[in-house]
């Protein structure tokens, strides 16, 4: 392209803006409904943005409500194994969850935050590290990031 031909096209660009400018300058009518079709623009932007911030707010309330039934069904399962005594049946409870999709780690751990049960063996008799020092004492489920910077679901589920 040469220079020439880069100049007639600014012109030729600047000379289609000043006819529209013109165009539209020309009418009430157009310069209110080019005015209203902005402000609905702008509006339409905003409630978008709002309804995305909600959306995504309820969503995440829903992932944490279904989590906390899915500890109430492991709690009772996890429990009844624990009264039994059935310590192959707590590895095969924890193993499974752990395989399931979009679940990465279970673990269970004893009140000194010793890992005795976990989906990953390489995690046996470590210490949990947990953010405020020790485990909540309350079910808790909560959004957290994680080491690799992925947003995770966290939740812990005391037994007494």
């Amino acid at each position: 392209m040469t220079r020439e031909t880069h100049t007639q096209k600014t012109g030729r660009t600047k000379k289609v803006k000043r006819n529209i400018v013109s165009w539209i300058a020309g009418s009430l009518n157009r310069q209110f409904s080019v005015a209203m079709l902005t402000v609905l623009s702008i509006v339409s932007i905003i409630c978008l943005i709002l309804f995305l911030g909600l959306y995504y707010k309820q969503l995440a309330q829903e992932r944490s409500t279904a989590s906390i039934a899915v500890n109430q069904l492991l709690q009772t399962s996890l429990e009844n194994a624990m009264l039994k005594q059935d310590i192959d049946g707590l590895r095969e409870i924890v193993q499974k969850l752990g395989q399931q999709p979009d679940v990465r780690l279970v673990m269970i751990s004893n009140p000194e935050q010793e890992i005795r049960f976990s989906s990953d063996p390489t995690l046996l008799g470590h210490k949990i590290s947990w953010p405020e020092g020790s485990l909540p004492i309350h079910p808790l489920t909560l959004f957290r990031v994680n080491a690799r910077g992925e947003n995770v679901l966290r939740s812990v589920n005391p037994v007494s």
